[in-house]
């Protein structure tokens, strides 16, 4: 059935293991859970903000300035449109 080979060093690895730390309550245990997960919501929250932010803000200003030049030309559009109409040409 088993290998007696693997039952061997499966135990020789149980008995080198450490045993388990014990954590002290203080407090209660949402509280120290809320405040970790606070925590590292909030370390990755700046990591993404440091990361993407100059990202972000180069891809609004390009539309801003697309947009911007967009509809600059479609006014001058419109006013040689309205001259012509208006000269009758």
């Amino acid at each position: 059935m088993g290998q007696p080979g693997r039952t061997r060093v499966l135990h020789t690895l149980e008995s080198q293991r450490e045993p388990a730390r014990k954590v002290p309550l203080s407090g209660s245990i949402h509280s120290r859970i809320f405040s970790l997960v606070a925590n590292a919501s909030g370390h990755q929250q700046r990591s993404f903000y440091r990361t993407f932010s100059r990202p972000v803000a180069l891809v609004f200003l390009s539309a801003m300035f697309t947009y911007q030049v967009v509809y600059w030309s479609w006014l001058q559009l419109e006013a040689v449109e309205t001259r012509r109409l208006e000269q009758g040409t």
